[in-house]
């Protein structure tokens, strides 16, 4: 998988306008699949939630250790291809994708939940929810395989109040 280049000044250039406690980013815009994303000649920029949604998708999708610029960025979760399907699992699941959200302050430790749920006999869903912000994002992860698929971003309604 091919990590996608982010600019490290456009990074630095996160602008607080808060929400919620919510550092809210703005970023030029990149494709789900990395490249950079161009209209006209100019930069699509991304701000607000649409900004965050993409930052989560990176940090999910880069392999932890696999960006020079920041090592430390990524997350683990194609450690789990091949697990079993059990509560530990999704335990460690939701711990290795909050750590990858919140482990340098990109996401609020205690305003960032994440929640992992069956889906069939070996696919998870995975649902993030960042403080209090009307959207929710979600993907999930087929264990055998490592697959991540289904990435959406939605406005949380009352039904998911009970899940969460």
């Amino acid at each position: 998988m091919r990590t996608p280049y982010i600019d490290t000044e456009l990074l630095s250039q996160i602008i607080l306008e808060g929400l919620s406690g919510v550092e809210v980013l703005r970023d030029i815009a990149v494709s789900p699949e990395g490249q950079l994303r161009i209209v006209n000649g100019d930069f699509v920029e991304v701000s607000g939630e649409d900004a965050i949604e993409q930052h989560i998708r990176w940090r999910i999708l880069t392999p932890l250790g696999s960006w020079l610029v920041e090592p430390a960025c990524g997350s683990r979760i194609f450690d789990f291809t091949g697990s079993p399907l059990s509560p530990e699992t999704a335990q460690k699941l939701e711990m290795v994708v909050w750590e990858a959200l919140t482990h340098d302050g990109f996401l609020d430790t205690e305003l960032t939940r994440v929640h992992v749920a069956p889906i069939d006999h070996g696919t998870v869903a995975v649902v993030i929810v960042v403080g209090e912000m009307e959207s929710l994002f979600q993907f999930t992860l087929n264990l055998p395989s490592g697959e991540i698929s289904g990435w959406e971003k939605r406005k949380i309604d009352i039904q998911d109040y009970e899940f969460l």
